[in-house]
Parts: C-alpha cells; sequence; structure tokens
C-alpha cells in the first residue's frame, strides 16, 4: 500500500514539475507574440499604403523599408526583453537557447546575402519588385525560428504558426502580388497574434 503510494506521490510531483515547466514557457510568451504581430501589422500596412511613394532612390526601396521597421523592430527588440524580465519568460532553462537562434538564424543570412552579393543585380533588388521579393524572404526567416523551436522545444502549435505563415507568404507573392503587404499585414501580424491567444491559452490550463 505505501509502495502504491509513493508512485502516486511521484506522479502528481512529475505532473506539478510539468506544470511549472509548461507555466516559465508559456509566460510572457502571449505578450512578446502579441508585440510582434502588432509590428507586423502596422510595418506592413505602412509599406501597402506607401508603396507607391517615391524616394529619392526612385521607387520605394530597401532604405524605404527601412525606415518604417528599423525602428518598429528595435522597438519591438526592447519591449521583448522588458517583458521577459518581468513576467519571468527567461527563466525557463531552455529559454536561452530559443534565444540564441535568432542571432545565429539571422546571422547566416546576411552571411549568405554577403556572399551572394556579387552575383545580384543592385538595381534589380532595391527595386519595387526586388523589395517585394526581399521582404518575402526575410518575413521567412522568423518563421524558419518559429519552426525549428517548434520541432525541438516539443511545442507543436509554434511550428505549426510558422510553416503556415511561411506558405501564405509565397501564397501571397505569387497570387496576391499587388496587394502583397497587405495580405501579409493580416497572415504574418494575424498569425503571431493567433500564437499569443494560443500561448495564454496553454499558460492559464497549465
Amino acid at each position: 500500500m505505501e509502495k502504491m503510494e509513493a508512485i502516486a506521490a511521484m506522479g502528481d510531483i512529475e505532473s506539478t514539475q510539468d506544470s511549472m515547466r509548461a507555466r516559465a514557457q508559456h509566460k510572457g510568451a502571449d505578450i512578446i507574440y502579441a508585440i510582434w504581430g502588432t509590428i507586423w501589422f502596422i510595418a506592413f500596412m505602412c509599406q501597402h499604403i506607401g508603396k507607391d511613394f517615391n524616394w529619392s532612390a526612385g521607387s520605394v526601396s530597401f532604405q524605404g523599408a527601412g525606415l518604417v521597421w528599423s525602428p518598429l523592430v528595435l522597438i519591438g527588440v526592447v519591449l521583448t526583453f522588458v517583458v521577459a524580465r518581468r513576467r519571468g519568460a527567461v527563466k525557463d532553462k531552455n529559454g536561452w537557447k530559443f534565444g540564441l537562434l535568432w542571432p545565429i538564424v539571422f546571422g547566416y543570412f546576411y552571411v549568405w546575402m554577403y556572399l551572394l552579393g556579387p552575383l545580384l543585380n543592385h538595381d534589380r533588388v532595391s527595386s519595387t519588385e526586388g523589395v517585394l521579393h526581399g521582404t518575402a524572404v526575410i518575413s521567412t526567416i522568423p518563421m524558419c525560428v518559429y519552426v525549428i523551436a517548434g520541432v525541438m522545444g516539443g511545442e507543436a502549435f509554434i511550428a505549426w504558426i510558422g510553416g503556415a505563415i511561411t506558405v501564405l507568404t509565397v501564397v501571397g507573392i505569387y497570387f496576391f502580388h499587388d496587394t502583397f503587404y497587405l495580405w501579409m499585414a493580416f497572415v504574418g501580424g494575424g498569425g503571431l497574434m493567433l500564437a499569443g491567444y494560443i500561448s495564454r491559452r496553454k499558460w492559464k490550463n497549465a
């Protein structure tokens, strides 16, 4: 009888540990997803509204897109650190691995772009069409991180959302070409907000 009670007690302890681990993983993540979903929505909407504006370098260029994305990304990074510290999201033992994925993946991307630079036509890359496809490529990089994190971390919904947004990005560039930025505002921004909603439910139900 005592052995059965000990086994039951161990099961309760493991269940509690799993619950605490799940809460640690999702605590604060809902807000972080919502922050980036909002940033994607605002940035893509700005690109959609300003896609026909003429800049000093011609039509919308990478420099023009950077005027929208750069400050918003900086704000997002700062808010992410603030939320992570206050909500305890960084206390998960695997949290640092997820955080390290970002500079690794983006670092490799910029290395590849540097190596491919001599093969690219600058005028074509900086054209409106080039910026459109460049934006699509860059948008899939964080989704790659989500898929890797979801698979390696056992959070299937993160992998599914990353994969879905990637597929919808490809769909948008070919089938909603003229309204691609508007498409991405709702697909990309909305997808990240959905991730926040799912994460919040998991955190509350853990």
